[in-house]
Parts: C-alpha cells; structure tokens; sequence
C-alpha cells in the first residue's frame, strides 16, 4: 500500500510547476524500472501535458519495449514539444519498427521535431536510414536539417555519404561546413582541398 502511495504521489509530481520536482519524480520512476512501465503509459493517454512530457522522457529512459506503440503514437500528437520527447524516446529502441516510423516522419511539418528524429536515427545507426536521409539532404531548403542530416550520415557510417557531404564543406552556413567536414573525417575521407565539389552538386 505504502509503495501505491508513493507512486501516485511520484506520478502526480510529474505535472508540478517545479522543475526540479518534475525532474526528481522522473528520476525517482525511472529507479522503480519497468514495475512503472503500465502507470506511465496510463499517464500517456491521460495525463496532463507535463505529465506525459515527463512519462515519456522516463519511458526512453526505461527501456521497456512494451512502450514502444504508446510512444508511436505520441509522434502524432498535435503538440510539437510532445513529438519531439517521443522522437527522443524512440531511440532508446533498437527496433525494425521504431526505425520505420522515425523514417516515416523524416517529414514532420516542424523542423524542431524533424531534428530529433533525425537525431535518433543517428543514434540507433539503422542503414535503412541512408537513402532517406540523402533524399531529405538534397530537398531540404533549411540549414539545420543539412546539418543534422550531414551530422547523421557521418554517424552511420557508410562512405557512399561522402561524395553527397562534399558540396557541403561550401555551404553558406558555417554550421553546415563544419558539420560537413566533421562527418567526412568520421567517413575516413580529410583531403578536399583539391576535389571540385561541384561535380557531386547533381550526383544521384
């Protein structure tokens, strides 16, 4: 009963005003482990929105599996902050189908969240993310996307990214050059200072 107690008072303190209570009820749920898996995903479908904020952020931490479909569909959430805690969720899971869904919303319609997705299939290192993310690279019109997206290629690996970050090391944005660069030493690839980058700006 006593431990009952507790976790509804834990659970109650996700949505306080208080950061810090927030953030020392999430750590205080994450301890309990998966025993807290049920009343998080309950606190999902229900709870108010600082609460769901907090419960998915203690899910990812989790691990639970069991939490994966809940957190899919908090990617659908009319809340962007909602979608982006869920995208960062999701990267805990190294499942077929959470990389899937995170491919499936590489067209988020708010960048923020587009970033995060982006980010976990960095994270995750899935290869069925290359081609999307080279098409999302070669469409994008926003300097933060070609960044994320230039910093995930280098991050999974593959060096066929190489000639499709090299037009990059000229952007505009210097963001954007330095991520370029960082990714191409991470593909094993340093020397440009001889490569004329513009015969990749139409590679297919």
């Amino acid at each position: 009963m006593a431990d009952s107690v507790a976790l509804d008072k834990l659970i109650e303190d996700l949505g306080s005003q208080d950061v810090l209570i927030r953030i020392e009820a999430k750590a205080c749920l994450v301890a309990y482990g998966t025993r807290v898996t049920e009343p998080l995903i309950t606190i999902l479908e229900i709870g108010t929105i600082r609460q769901v904020d907090s419960a998915i952020m203690a899910l990812g931490e989790i691990g639970d599996p069991s939490a994966i479909e809940p957190l899919i569909k908090i990617l659908y959430s009319s809340y962007a902050l909602l979608r982006i805690d869920a995208a960062k969720a999701l990267s805990a899971f190294h499942s077929p189908r959470v990389i899937d869904v995170l491919l499936a919303n590489l067209t988020d319609n708010d960048q923020l969240v587009q970033t995060w997705v982006i980010d976990s299939l960095g994270k995750l290192g899935d290869l069925r993310a290359f081609e999307p993310l080279v098409m999302l690279l070669r469409e994008t019109t926003s300097s933060m996307i070609r960044y994320m997206v230039i910093k995930t290629l280098g991050l999974l690996g593959d060096p066929r990214a190489i000639d499709y970050i090299l037009p990059f090391t000229q952007d505009e944005n210097h963001h954007v050059t330095d991520y370029a660069h960082e990714a191409l030493s991470k593909l094993g690839y340093t020397d440009i200072r001889h490569r004329n980058d513009s015969d990749f700006l139409g590679k297919g």
